[in-house]
């Protein structure tokens, strides 16, 4: 595990979905309840969390694989209407990362996170989990133009936390997860 205290880091920024937060349950949950209202036979649960990380469109694809969905499709917007009415059921920080973040913040090392995930759904799930409040920064898919995998929300969370991008990034001081 990394020495917070030498000072080498400066801030630890985190993906949501299958990283910072096991969101699984809840997403292959409403894809499930999906695929029976449609009449398809639901994937097994390790299949729809392998895709929770590329998160609707991924399961959705997963899901109905006969479809072709793309970003704002109706299916898109029935499966985060569907997710939204009921995302932290089950949803939990991974093991181990309620101690690395408060190892962090004892250590007065902003974390923050970076998510292609809808802010109203990032908000709402982080404020169920009591982490939004302890959040340095959270840019979502729908901060900025650009998504990840553009560098530009690391860049602007990085800022976000108090940093200077350019100059963290090239000391290697902030950790991107």
């Amino acid at each position: 595990m990394a020495d917070f205290s030498s000072g080498r880091y400066r801030a630890v920024l985190f993906d949501l979905d299958g990283t910072l937060i096991d969101t699984a349950p809840d997403m292959v949950r409403a894809l499930t309840e999906m695929q029976i209202r449609y009449g398809v036979s639901p994937v097994d649960y390790e299949t729809g969390r392998s895709q929770v990380s590329n998160g609707a469109i991924g399961l959705l694809r997963t899901g109905f694989p006969d479809r072709n969905i793309e970003f704002g499709d109706p299916l898109h917007h029935e499966f985060l209407a569907l997710y939204e009415s009921d995302l932290a059921r089950e949803s939990a920080l991974f093991p181990g990362l309620d101690r690395l973040l408060e190892r962090l913040e004892s250590a007065a090392i902003p974390w923050g996170i970076v998510t292609n995930k809808p802010q109203v759904l990032t908000e709402k799930l982080l404020h169920a989990l009591d982490l939004a409040h302890r959040s340095a920064a959270t840019v979502c898919g729908d901060t900025l133009t650009a998504r990840k995998p553009d560098p530009a929300p690391l860049l602007h969370a990085t800022s976000l936390a108090g940093l200077d991008p350019a100059r963290q990034f090239l000391r290697g001081q902030v950790i991107v997860v």
